[in-house]
């Protein structure tokens, strides 16, 4: 970047800043070039000059979504830096900037759950509900965050927004973002028992539709407690909410092994898979006015039996 550039955007000049556009017009078209860059933006972000950003982002919105060297957008740096006007107003221009990924897949959502900071874990999460299905490159989500860094209070408002939320999407998300797996398989209960936070697992199991799931080392959430010390309270807990072992309560069986057994297809599967088929032929609305007649064929096969 030109030198009188960088430093104007230290300074956070914007008289200074019309000036070098005013000298050439193009001052932004070798910094709009590079896949990674330390943009004026990235800088007066960081700097925390929020009358410089706003100017930025009227000229070079775009430069909003762009990634320093080291992975991080203006958002990210802002987060980072204790610019609170800076992300709030970022976020006023553009609410879709929560979700741009930095390094290691991070967005702002996660950052901001991993330095604890509640108010702004509100904000994103009024302006941009979608961002709590953003999983970073480890396929960890908000939540799963949280638990790594023993961040109760984020915990909790996490998952009590997802609970209360009015979003349209808002059952699915309960569903699925609560049993959400990481690269590992890790639930988020495994995750908490694996570092025997009994506070967090007690919230868990009594706050979240969370289901005995295993990993992908065939782990159940009450065998991750294994090797620790003082377990006691965190496995009873887990225990009496139904948690067990996998020995207790899974079958071991891989993917490959269950789609090749041999094991008899009952005649309701049967007529569920011939019906299924058919139905994956015709178009959307041909299936929604189906929707009933499956239904009733079903019943009367049952009923027939």
């Amino acid at each position: 970047m030109d030198e009188r550039m960088l430093g104007v955007a230290r300074a956070g000049k914007v008289d200074a800043l019309y000036a070098l556009i005013q000298e050439n017009p193009s001052v932004f078209e070798s910094i709009d070039g590079l896949p990674f860059v330390d943009s004026p933006l990235h800088i007066a972000a960081s700097e925390g000059h929020v009358d410089f950003v706003m100017e930025m982002m009227i000229l070079k919105p775009s430069f909003a979504r762009k990634l320093n060297p080291c992975g991080f957008s203006p958002m990210h740096l802002a987060l980072q830096n204790d610019r609170n006007l800076v992300v709030r107003e970022l976020l006023r221009v553009d609410k879709d900037l929560v979700c741009v990924k930095g390094k290691a897949g991070l967005t702002s959502l996660h950052l901001a759950v991993e330095m604890g900071n509640l108010q702004h874990i509100a904000e994103f999460l009024k302006a941009c509900p979608e961002c709590i299905k953003d999983v970073t490159t480890q396929g960890h989500t908000a939540l799963h965050i949280a638990v790594i860094h023993n961040n109760f209070e984020a915990l909790k408002l996490l998952m009590f927004w997802l609970l209360k939320s009015t979003h349209k999407e808002a059952d699915i998300w309960e569903e699925q973002v609560f049993n959400m797996k990481d690269r590992e398989g890790n639930t988020i209960l495994h995750i908490a028992a694996s570092r025997n936070h009994y506070q967090i697992v007690k919230l868990l199991i009594k706050s979240a539709k969370i289901k005995n799931e295993i990993n992908l080392n065939h782990h159940s959430a009450l065998e991750m407690l294994e090797g620790q010390d003082d377990t006691r309270k965190t496995a009873r807990a887990l225990r009496w909410a139904g948690y067990l072992k996998t020995e207790a309560h899974f079958k071991r069986q891989t993917v490959a092994e269950s789609l090749g057994s041999e094991e008899e297809i009952s005649w309701l599967k049967k007529l569920l898979t011939r019906q299924v088929r058919r139905e994956n032929k015709k178009s959307t609305d041909d299936k929604k006015n189906n929707l009933l007649t499956l239904v009733g064929t079903i019943f009367l096969a049952i009923n027939s039996q």
